[in-house]
């Protein structure tokens, strides 16, 4: 069976092809608003990913007309799902973890009535493959760290932070949130017109959140902590709103957050 992941340069995606077992990577230039931020990091994880080479794909550069200002373009997976099978790939890495399974398009429901569809198209054996159905995004980061990958801890945690999620890129002299003195000093000399992670958008604080609770932490464009959308998730997650163990997490986060900075 000829494998393939739908790769967007993010922790996800680059996770999941690991956890295939290398298979052809696929990013999609769909014309959507935060597609330079993630061809930026496609070929950055290029260079710092033992074997992965991505194939580019600008057949579908008309589906960032749809894009909603929520960064959801509907019927997406579908599409990069179609075609990945018309490409001959039958079975597709799509890359749908636990607790982000409420767009229509990442649901339990659409792999099974997707896959079918494909299949009767195609007529033939097509496999839509979600990789971690029964993980969440912090404990896929903890299998990326401890499996035996011939890669050395410090390098994993580098090729993770290589990636990126966010659906708001901003332009930024310096980051509000370090690592070290020595990144400080280090981003005093980048350009302003390079595009960073905005910090503040939902897609930033999953992954801050899933970073944090592995012991990682890295800079955006302004602190992901104190953003609106941080404080959202957080009365959210005090009043139970998400599963229980996602409402632990959210919490967890913010007092290892702010005891990692204290400690800075």
């Amino acid at each position: 069976m000829t494998d393939c992941i739908l790769f967007s340069g993010g922790v996800d995606s680059l996770i999941g092809w690991f956890k295939m077992g290398k298979p052809t990577a696929i990013y999609h230039q769909l014309g959507h608003r935060y597609q330079d931020l993630e061809m930026q990091a496609v070929l950055n994880l290029e260079d710092a990913t033992p074997g992965l080479k991505t194939f580019i794909n600008s057949d579908l550069g008309w589906m960032g007309f749809y894009e909603k200002l929520d960064a959801e373009i509907p019927g997406r997976n579908f599409q990069l799902a179609f075609n990945a099978a018309l490409n001959g790939f039958q079975r597709i890495g799509i890359v749908c973890q636990l607790d982000e399974r409420s767009i229509p398009d990442r649901s339990i429901e659409f792999f099974y009535n997707a896959e079918k569809m494909l299949q009767d198209l195609f007529g033939h054996r097509i496999v839509l493959d979600p990789v971690f159905p029964a993980d969440d995004k912090t404990s896929m980061i903890e299998w990326f760290l401890s499996a035996p990958l011939g890669i050395e801890r410090n390098h994993k945690i580098e090729i993770l932070k290589t990636t990126v999620a966010c659906y708001r890129p901003t332009e930024a002299a310096a980051f509000a949130f370090y690592d070290s003195q020595e990144e400080e000093e280090a981003d005093a000399e980048v350009s302003k017109s390079r595009k960073i992670q905005c910090g503040a958008c939902p897609a930033c604080f999953r992954r801050a959140v899933a970073f944090c609770l592995n012991g990682i932490y890295e800079r955006y464009a302004s602190d992901v902590w104190t953003s609106a959308v941080a404080m959202e998730y957080a009365m959210k997650a005090k009043q139970g709103a998400y599963s229980e163990q996602r409402c632990q997490r959210i919490l967890k986060a913010f007092e290892e957050a702010g005891i990692s900075r204290v400690q800075e």
